[in-house]
């Protein structure tokens, strides 16, 4: 998974709530997608975040990672739910795929200090 993949769905958090917040599978961006694409040239958090999830996860496990950041985000009161059948997976999967790639990007930000201010992030503290 490359920073080009994984930057348009990161930043709605990461500009924290300045909004709130490709190897695509033949779909055009979403207009969110594409304002995060904008945002990793701009915000060094968001760059590291995307680095990040490229080194631990699939860009499949990262796509979900973020689209669930996302409708979480966009006061969905049910993410795993909306998104997990996008993916072919149930709520729980859903769930569960989230929470290993956030641990693995809580590891890596302790482990590695050159990703240690994403540990701060509100989607990965």
């Amino acid at each position: 998974m490359d920073t080009e993949t994984v930057a348009p769905v990161i930043e709605m958090r990461v500009v924290e709530r300045a909004t709130r917040a490709t190897r695509s599978c033949g779909a055009p961006p979403a207009p969110s997608l594409t304002l995060l694409e904008r945002v990793v040239t701009r915000d060094e958090r968001v760059r590291l975040l995307c680095e990040a999830l490229a080194s631990v996860a699939s860009l499949r496990d990262g796509k979900l990672f973020l689209e669930m950041l996302v409708q979480d985000w966009s006061g969905d009161p049910a993410p795993a739910a909306t998104v997990g059948p996008r993916f072919a997976l149930s709520a729980d999967a859903a769930r569960s795929h989230h929470r290993r790639v956030a641990l693995a990007l809580r590891r890596l930000a302790s482990d590695d200090d050159r990703y240690a201010t994403i540990a701060h992030l509100p989607s990965v503290a």
